[in-house]
């Protein structure tokens, strides 16, 4: 049994422990999402949208525009993010061939639409490229902005390299 002196006076009582901060609860329910999916009880993207409920507050709420740069750069007050886990075509001279700088066009109106049409946008930072971008995931309206450009056919998952978008 623990002893506690407190205001002067000793306590009995043991000391309580507490879970994480909000308690057990998100922890344990993906948890046994993560298991009835390593037992092929439920399908692989079930996964994507508990995460993506879990995760749909976190990160820094942005007040103010968004200016779309590319399908997966944007500018918010001056800073340069880089949506960290998509890639998108290049536009204009970045393009390898006509077919990337189509594609680059289409991805950056869906990306520009996505923001205009949107809710809030919160921007969870985790570092910075070799470009000196924020790195960082992106939500729109509590949604992934990476998964929803995926989703539509704009964008590949980020892998580490460029995706040949002239093949």
């Amino acid at each position: 049994m623990v002893m506690e002196i407190a205001s002067g006076r000793r306590s009995s009582r043991p000391r309580r422990r507490r879970g994480p901060r909000g308690g057990w609860a998100p922890l344990l329910g993906v948890a046994v999402v993560m298991a009835l999916i390593a037992f092929r009880i439920l399908p692989e993207d079930m996964l994507d949208s508990v995460l993506d409920e879990a995760g749909a507050g976190g990160g820094t709420l942005v007040v103010g525009g968004v200016t779309v740069t590319d399908g997966d750069t944007i500018r918010i007050a001056g800073e340069r993010i880089r949506i960290e886990n998509i890639d998108t075509p290049e536009l204009g001279d970045g393009a390898e061939c006509l077919a990337e700088r189509r594609l680059a066009d289409m991805a950056h109106s869906a990306a520009a639409a996505m923001f205009a049409e949107g809710g809030e946008v919160r921007v969870a930072r985790s570092g910075e490229d070799q470009y000196g971008r924020t790195l960082a995931r992106v939500s729109v309206g509590g949604r992934d902005f990476g998964r929803a450009m995926i989703s539509a056919g704009y964008a590949e998952p980020w892998t580490g390299r460029r995706v040949d978008w002239c093949r």
